[in-house]
């Protein structure tokens, strides 16, 4: 009670400025709200909107019985991007009807959806898009396009000393591709884009040659001393 009564007291000695701040702003409606409401409100309404407009394109193009298959990777926020659309976007599939899986993604971006050779590498250096690291690192390897560096990947191309290049989003689908055609056939992930188990090692206890073992001896009561 005296922590809620203390809550008061100081509330009411900043009423008088933040009435001042929230109250007294110019807005287009005459409805006596203050502004900030009126643009929370509207922020809601908005993403509401584009949230069914974006389901109704989904149900336009893929039909109401479409499947969405996602890859299962995460990240936390990143300076200077947008936030990933990673759970919400995969609550508001489901909250729509439609089925989401997850697949794992590893090696989904290293391996050529043509020859399905682990060959995709960076190679192009493009001008440091973080400002804050321009000074230090003004070039860096830009990470969204790939090359296949199989030499019998080469000549299904026009000219034979020419990479075959991949957007690395676009090689992940066409893997993920790969992926649901193996589990469709035999239930199986491919082989190369399966992890691989490592089998638990158990530490053992290192016995020097000048170390005698230890006899246990068992002493009775009846035993003589």
């Amino acid at each position: 009670m005296e922590g809620f009564s203390r809550f008061l007291q100081a509330r009411s000695e900043e009423s008088a400025v933040l009435s001042r701040f929230y109250g007294h702003t110019i807005t287009s409606h005459d409805n006596g709200y203050p502004l900030f409401r009126i643009i929370h409100l509207s922020a809601y309404f908005n993403k509401q909107r584009a949230d069914q407009k974006f389901i109704q394109d989904l149900r336009a193009k893929f039909g109401e019985d479409a499947v969405f298959v996602m890859g299962n990777w995460s990240a936390p926020h990143a300076r200077y991007r947008e936030p990933i659309l990673g759970l919400d976007f995969r609550r508001l599939l489901k909250k729509h009807g439609f089925q989401v899986y997850l697949i794992d993604e590893y090696k989904t971006s290293r391996c050529c959806p043509t020859c399905h050779n682990e060959s995709l590498r960076t190679f192009r250096r493009v001008p440091n898009l973080r400002p804050y690291q321009r000074e230090r690192h003004p070039a860096v390897v830009c990470h969204g396009l790939l090359r296949c560096t199989n030499l019998y990947c080469r000549p299904a191309m026009a000219a034979p000393d020419r990479y075959r290049l991949w957007n690395r989003d676009v090689a992940a689908c066409l893997n993920y591709m790969h992926i649901l055609r193996g589990l469709r056939c035999n239930g199986m992930v491919p082989h190369r884009f399966c992890r691989v188990t490592v089998a638990p090692t158990r530490r053992r206890r290192r016995v020097d040659d000048q170390e005698q073992p230890r006899a246990r001896i068992r002493l009775d009561d009846d035993s003589p001393s």
